[in-house]
């Protein structure tokens, strides 16, 4: 017997409560780190139940999935995954670490017959209008931030049909190489728009910009706060005219 297929929104948090020493990060104490982790999955973890969606944590660090319930102080059980870096992919760089990542991700939720929309989310990030953006797309379709012709996707907060992410998006790890200028953001935006113009996907923008807070743990600069709102509000009509311009121009 086919299992039914399950529609409807899963949210992947990718986390690293320990810095790889391979990597250069401005917040790089594991104090501080799941310090901010903490916040943001609080954060995540009450939208997701009030919303039924599903959420997942791939962590690639080595904290197991009781270590990161403690420190998290989860008060419901998480949808965790342990995911252990290959030297080849730390040799690339972070991207193609992410990238691996979230094929883990795509595998467990084609596994459990999910057949609805994933966003993917830096862990340590807050996207605050997440209720109004994060929708159920529809098969064959992706919706992202990115410049104005494509060429490179934000993928701190991106998403589209689990059917995408595994047949557009799915292996991307081997092809990023972030010492030769081959970075996830890029390659991401190059197979999306390749798939739109071949009429396989339909690639739109979000109807308005994500409001981003909490603190990059790459560079360590902060997002959100009071002038980040006034930008949001300022150019959220604009953004809205890309989608509508971005929705006429798709499949």
């Amino acid at each position: 017997m086919m299992c039914e297929r399950e529609s409807g929104v899963a949210v992947l948090l990718t986390v690293a409560v320990s810095a790889d020493p391979a990597f250069q990060v401005a917040v790089g104490a594991r104090a501080e780190r799941v310090a901010d982790y903490r916040r943001a999955f609080h954060w995540w973890q009450k939208m997701a139940s009030a919303r039924g969606w599903r959420l997942l944590v791939v962590e690639s660090s080595g904290c197991g999935e009781d270590e990161f319930i403690s420190l998290m102080g989860a008060q419901e059980s998480v949808e965790f995954y342990a995911y252990t870096p290959n030297p080849g992919s730390s040799a690339r760089g972070k991207g193609a670490v992410e990238a691996d990542m979230v094929d883990l991700a795509v595998e467990r939720l084609m596994a459990s017959g999910f057949a609805g929309t994933l966003y993917k989310v830096t862990g340590r990030l807050i996207v605050g209008n997440a209720a109004t953006l994060f929708q159920d797309v529809g098969d064959a379709a992706f919706v992202c931030r990115g410049l104005m012709d494509f060429r490179r996707v934000d993928v701190r907060c991106f998403g589209g049909s689990v059917s995408v992410w595994r047949d557009e998006l799915f292996g991307l790890s081997g092809a990023i190489n972030e010492n030769s200028g081959g970075d996830y953001g890029d390659l991401v935006a190059s197979r999306l728009v390749d798939a739109r113009n071949c009429r396989r996907i339909s690639l739109g923008r979000f109807a308005m910009r994500p409001y981003i807070e909490g603190r990059s743990g790459t560079r360590g600069n902060s997002y959100g706060g009071r002038w980040s709102k006034v930008t949001s509000r300022l150019l959220g009509p604009l953004e809205g005219l890309l989608a509508g311009i971005a929705a006429k121009k798709s499949v």
